[in-house]
């Protein structure tokens, strides 16, 4: 019997608050929760980065190994969507994704992107 979206969201809150114990893991927490994001939510995938002390991102979790590879050259460059969301404030949006601008900023100018 399938869930409806209702239980689906219910059951993901439970599953992340029973994670929640003294000696939980912040990692596995947020990879369940980047997983669930992608069942849950009208997207393909999904991550979570972290500011360290700097002011630097560190990537923590990912729905995919795909994902988390390019959280990691984003984080190494310090350039893409995730980046320029932590750095503006502003969330970057997938149509926002192919305008040529961003994308070539994004990418050192390469007009291949």
């Amino acid at each position: 019997m399938s869930m409806s979206r209702e239980q689906a969201v219910s059951a993901a809150f439970v599953e992340l608050a029973d994670t929640l114990v003294v000696d939980f893991d912040i990692v596995d927490f947020l990879h369940t929760l980047a997983v669930r994001c992608v069942e849950l939510l009208d997207v393909h995938a999904a991550g979570v980065m972290v500011s360290d002390q700097r002011g630097h991102l560190r990537v923590m979790a990912s729905s995919s190994e795909r994902v988390h590879g390019v959280e990691l050259f984003e984080a190494e460059s310090a350039a893409g969507p995730c980046v320029e969301c932590f750095t503006t404030g502003q969330p970057v949006s997938d149509t926002d994704l192919p305008v040529v601008g961003r994308r070539q900023r994004w990418c050192n100018d390469r007009p291949d992107g």
